[in-house]
């Protein structure tokens, strides 16, 4: 029993890493999306998600913003908007101090959708 409990500690806190890692602001430099394995990049400019450490979030783009609330677990990243019931679960593939990947799979009325998302630190919430 003491080593069940001394490995969720550990998880525990190596998940609390995981996520103060995530606080701070980020900016969007990249979207790859591939429809049927056919790729597609784009640039994007002045999207910024901004992760707090009260589990909330905003992506602003231009006069557009969105709030919500963010949880990371086994480093699935999940993103519950306030204004609506569509739910964001993306996996996050790097988070380092300084870049943050994160993919998603989905499938539409043109066929599996594969998103990749690429950013760069702004802020570290200090």
């Amino acid at each position: 029993m003491l080593i069940a409990f001394a490995v969720l500690i550990y998880v525990s806190c190596a998940e609390s890493e995981e996520s103060a890692t995530l606080c701070g602001e980020w900016k969007l430099v990249s979207i790859r999306t591939e429809v049927n394995d056919v790729p597609d990049e784009q640039c994007t400019e002045s999207v910024f998600y901004t992760f707090e450490a009260d589990s909330t979030f905003l992506i602003q783009e231009g006069d557009y913003e969105e709030t919500g609330c963010w949880t990371l677990v086994d480093s699935i990243l999940t993103m519950s908007p306030n204004d609506t019931d569509l739910v964001s679960n993306v996996k996050v593939i790097r988070l380092s101090e300084d870049s943050l990947i994160h993919e998603s799979y989905s499938d539409s009325e043109f066929g599996k959708i594969h998103e990749t998302m690429s950013f760069v630190r702004m802020k570290s919430e200090k």
